[in-house]
């Protein structure tokens, strides 16, 4: 993981949290770090929604790339349908 990122602490934390030796400080300093990492949850989701806006739409409407399992269903189903 990168520096900066208090991942090694947060498990010993939880660690000691599940064998119910978390003192008082370290229950506050675990909250802490449980807010930090929802923090950063939620700045990657945003991200990636942006990301996710910003990619160009097929002539169809569809995002690029995206459909295309779909329409080799549909066409699947044309031929199960005509072979009826």
């Amino acid at each position: 993981m990168a520096a900066g990122y208090p991942w090694e602490r947060y498990h010993e934390l939880q660690a000691k949290r599940e064998a119910e030796r978390l003192t008082p400080e370290e229950h506050a300093e675990r909250i802490d770090l449980t807010d930090q990492i929802e923090g950063w949850n939620v700045r990657r989701l945003e991200l990636s929604q942006q990301l996710a806006a910003r990619r160009p739409l097929a002539g169809d409407g569809r995002k690029a790339g995206v459909g295309r399992a779909g329409a080799a269903l549909e066409c699947g189903s044309r031929r199960a349908t005509a072979a009826q």
